[in-house]
């Protein structure tokens, strides 16, 4: 992993306003949930077709799947 990182905002729809709701974006060839030592509360780690490169000059990628902290989850 690098020293550097990303913050986006979210939203539930692509036509909600995300405007203050930000969160930090984390990007791995492995799955984060084993490299950070997670707990999964609720849900599952990404499936391998899961799992994209990005092209960091791309905008407005939708992931097909997220995982989101519990704080996140309860905005």
């Amino acid at each position: 992993m690098s020293q550097n990182g990303w913050v986006s905002t979210v939203a539930h729809t692509p036509r909600d306003d995300p405007s203050g709701t930000l969160a930090s974006i984390y990007r791995s060839g492995d799955s984060l949930v084993k490299t950070f030592g997670l707990r999964l509360v609720e849900g599952r780690d990404f499936q391998p077709q899961e799992v994209a490169d990005v092209n960091d000059a791309a905008e407005d990628v939708v992931p097909q799947a997220v995982i989101i902290s519990k704080a996140l989850a309860e905005k």
